[in-house]
């Protein structure tokens, strides 16, 4: 929030609004090309039926980190996981008390945050 600040009262009064824009989005350009540098989670693709993939993510990400690769690791372990199609029996975990008390702390502590940043920034 400060350099967003600090960068417009840079830009602002030289350059304008667009140009603020502008420069503001250039980060959100790198971080899409780095993104197409990270491999996918192994979980994600064994879930997906995807074990071979899956098990090349984990070799290249022992070879990135310098480790041996564990070959004890037994090849059914990313082996496609039974998916849950019943979405909302997976949103009723949300509604237990220990979860519905931290997602209620959470929001309302969202709520006033945004409250009190949209209020003094107009």
């Amino acid at each position: 929030v400060m350099s967003s600040s600090g960068l417009a009262l840079l830009v602002m009064p030289h350059l304008g609004w667009r140009w603020l824009l502008g420069i503001s989005a250039v980060p959100g350009f790198f971080l899409l090309l780095f993104r197409f540098g990270i491999p996918e989670s192994p979980r994600y693709l064994a879930a997906r039926g995807k074990a071979d993939e899956a098990w090349k993510v984990l070799e290249l990400v022992a070879k990135v980190n310098n480790k041996p690769f564990p070959q004890h690791i037994i090849y059914e372990s990313v082996l496609p996981v039974k998916k849950d199609t019943n979405h909302l029996q997976a949103m009723k975990v949300f509604l237990t008390p220990q979860y519905f008390r931290m997602m209620v702390t959470f929001l309302l502590l969202w709520f006033c945050g945004s409250f009190g940043y949209f209020g003094v920034s107009t």
